[in-house]
């Protein structure tokens, strides 16, 4: 699967500034070898990342990928580091783990079927910020997770939506990811609740009045978790 493939999420995702607390604690001081120092200073950086817990393996992709670092060999350290504590990770980790690497244009389809058959065991518990962040993480990797995205997806959203539990930036999040899909001609969101999530997004593009096609500030959930 090629990496950024849904242009308006991978754009919004790509803008993100980094998390609360980004450079603090061990994920910061990891960062800051791998981004702004030597090779030799890199390599030991990433000769580190065992001891780090699951959070602080996500914050640093995410800031790496935040700083537009791009070398593979340390989203490649990463994501073997992570393939061992997936089960550790909440949703929101697994999916800024996703973004880190579609953000950075790193493709990486075992880790990406790791972290998808991780949060599909979570998608009965999973609530709407969680359910959306999945879903612009994905998109922005252009990777089809037939176990994740299955039927209980839509279903799950649709149960949100109908105990009011979906919010708007929510809405926009998952329009953005049912543009994907219908992308690939797969089954997303029942009518009534993509119809709700078209409005939502047409609303919010009135009220911008400039016309961009952006998710605004949904990008902003996996940012807060980073």
């Amino acid at each position: 699967a090629s990496v950024g493939g849904a242009a308006g999420v991978g754009v919004v995702a790509g803008g993100v500034t980094l998390g609360k607390g980004a450079a603090s604690g061990g994920a910061g001081s990891v960062t800051l070898l791998l981004c702004e120092l030597g090779d030799s200073l890199a390599s030991h950086a990433l000769s580190r990342l065992d001891r780090l817990k699951p959070y602080q393996l996500c914050r640093t992709a995410h800031n790496l990928a935040s700083l537009g670092h791009c070398r593979p060999l340390s989203y490649q350290a990463l994501g073997r580091a992570a393939s061992s504590q997936l089960d550790l990770m909440t949703v929101p980790d697994l999916a800024t783990l996703v973004w880190a690497h579609a953000a950075a244009r790193q493709a990486a389809p075992d880790l990406f079927a790791a972290v998808g058959a991780a949060a599909a065991k979570e998608l009965g518990r999973a609530g709407g910020p969680e359910l959306s962040q999945l879903a612009l993480a994905f998109s922005a990797a252009d990777v089809q997770h037939p176990s994740l995205f299955s039927p209980g997806f839509s279903v799950r959203c649709a149960w949100l939506h109908a105990a009011g539990e979906l919010a708007p930036d929510e809405l926009v999040a998952l329009h953005h990811w049912q543009l994907w899909r219908d992308e690939g001609q797969r089954t997303g969101l029942e009518p009534r609740l993509a119809a709700l999530c078209q409005e939502e997004f047409a609303h919010r593009e009135a009220a911008r009045g400039d016309g961009a096609h952006r998710a605004g500030d949904v990008a902003g959930a996996i940012n807060e978790v980073a």
